[in-house]
């Protein structure tokens, strides 16, 4: 029972408890054969006597539930008891509300249940899928492919690279952990942003050119141009970004536009693709870790899966955050903001 409507009853039993009294004192006057409006107002006085006796005792109880409640909680310092209702609203409010914060709570408990079995889940497929890929190739070696130089070297290869998988999901991971534990600090000092922008798209060039994407830098600013930030953290987020951009672009007139506008106190950086964009249910999840859009093309594709989650919690390190807009069939864009120097 929420504790207004215990408040209500508290007043209406008290009433009625007053009442009760005066009735059975009045009954008693009047077979008593006393002088009757006499004991008719003794008997009311008596009865709301009583009322208030038993309405200060119930309320003195739900303030005491009121204020070990508050302890429990370390919610505000509650005021002294009063008799009169007006101090301790505000108490039977704040009750009223405990309902609701532990539906809340267990709810919050259960969507973590949740996230921690889907993530073990996830953890578990990506590291999964290497390691078998590794032991069928040993078995094949063993099995009598050794013998055969060109063969044995060609699965070592393959090995080779779900071994590197493997210990790319391992480094994100770790990467990730120390940076939500704090153990990882950005070191925010200014640079030249304009300069490193170049630097990245050479190194993504020649990815792009396999995949058939221009690459385009749309500027809106003289360099240089100043910020301040943790110059190797935002090369990993300009990085994932323009991976993520230039693998789910278009494999025939693909585009992916980097661009940059400038303001009196930041610049905002932006990444566009004319790839196959993301549902709208997908969105709201696509920075959790190892979370898919499309979990089985993304596998092929490659990476640890922990991309976005890495960019989300670097530009949080930097205080800033990431936004995302997609269309399925049209794109997707991705913009965060730096502070200027």
């Amino acid at each position: 029972m929420k504790t207004s409507n215990k408040f209500l009853n508290q007043q209406l039993l008290s009433i009625y408890f007053g009442l009760v009294i005066a009735g059975l004192f009045f009954l008693f006057s009047v077979f008593s054969k006393l002088d009757t409006w006499q004991n008719l107002l003794v008997s009311l006085s008596i009865g709301a006597a009583a009322g208030a006796f038993f309405y200060s005792i119930t309320k003195y109880l739900l303030y005491q539930q009121a204020k070990s409640v508050h302890q429990k909680l370390g919610l505000d310092r509650l005021p002294a008891f009063s008799f009169f209702a007006t101090k301790e609203k505000r108490i039977m409010d704040e009750l009223d509300n405990l309902d609701n914060v532990r539906l809340a709570e267990i709810q919050a408990l259960k969507e973590r249940e949740r996230y921690r079995r889907e993530f073990l889940g996830n953890v578990s497929h990506e590291l999964k899928t290497p390691i078998f890929t590794i032991q069928g190739y040993i078995l094949t070696l063993l099995d009598g492919a050794l013998e055969e130089p060109e063969l044995a070297q060609k699965y070592l290869k393959r090995a080779s690279k779900s071994i590197e998988r493997i210990n790319s999901i391992l480094e994100d991971l770790d990467f990730i952990t120390r940076l939500e534990a704090g153990a990882m600090v950005v070191k925010q000092n200014p640079y030249d942003l304009h300069r490193q922008l170049i630097d990245i798209l050479d190194q993504m060039e020649p990815i792009a050119k396999e995949r058939g994407v221009k690459l385009r830098l749309i500027r809106n600013y003289d360099p240089p141009i100043t910020v301040k930030a943790d110059p190797k953290r935002i090369e990993q987020v300009l990085i994932n970004l323009l991976q993520n951009a230039i693998k789910y672009s278009k494999t025939t007139n693909g585009e992916v536009e980097l661009s940059i506008s400038e303001f009196s106190h930041s610049v905002k950086i932006t990444i566009t693709d004319n790839g196959l964009g993301i549902p709208k249910h997908d969105l709201p999840r696509i920075f959790e870790r190892f979370y898919r859009v499309e979990k089985s093309r993304a596998r092929d594709a490659g990476g640890s899966g922990l991309g976005l989650a890495i960019v989300k919690h670097i530009l949080e390190a930097h205080k800033q955050r990431i936004e995302v807009q997609s269309e399925e069939g049209v794109g997707s864009t991705f913009s965060f903001s730096l502070a200027k120097d």
